[in-house]
């Protein structure tokens, strides 16, 4: 027979996951930001420009974009563990009591 498994703590490892790829990225638009900026003061010309705008509607724009989604999963799967809390809880109880 086989034990069922429930792992509360694999919600929390996605969670935090998330949550450290969120961060990353949020520092990777900064770092951008000011490269972008330090160029601006020395590449201030009709290509240089294109060069910013296709950074911002481009790789900003991604980068935002895969923020929202790591945003929204992890909310997600906050939610499920809270949602699943009394399973585990009532699961955890009741593969102790058959285990005696």
């Amino acid at each position: 027979m086989k034990d069922i498994i429930l792992d509360e703590q694999a919600f929390k490892v996605a969670v935090d996951s998330l949550e450290k790829i969120d961060t990353d990225l949020g520092s990777l638009v900064t770092t951008i930001n000011q490269i972008i900026t330090t160029l601006k003061t020395g590449f201030d010309t009709p290509a240089g420009e294109k060069l910013y705008n296709s950074v911002d509607q481009n790789l900003i724009k991604s980068i935002s974009n895969e923020q929202k989604t790591i945003t929204h999963i992890k909310a997600n799967l906050e939610t499920a563990k809270s949602e699943y809390a009394s399973v585990f809880s009532s699961f955890e109880t009741l593969n102790k009591s058959i285990k005696q």
